[in-house]
């Protein structure tokens, strides 16, 4: 999948985070699973959320219809 392979060219990993006993986690290489969640993401499309109910952000979305495509 090219967008796979172009997230995996550049280096682009999930996010990194360190334990509460110390020991760092390294992110994964990002996959399709993982870059789907990332586009369809509310804030990516910017909507949040609280609790059961999705509110209107109030700035423009980073990518206006990242729903509208499939990854592939």
């Amino acid at each position: 999948m090219k967008v796979v392979r172009e997230a995996r060219a550049r280096g682009w990993r999930n996010k990194d985070w360190t334990t509460t006993s110390g020991r760092q986690q390294i992110g994964k290489m990002h996959d399709r699973s993982s870059l789907q969640e990332f586009f369809h993401c509310g804030t990516y499309l910017d909507e949040l959320k609280r609790r059961h109910q999705y509110f209107e952000g109030t700035h423009a979305p980073i990518d206006p219809a990242p729903a509208s495509r499939t990854l592939g």
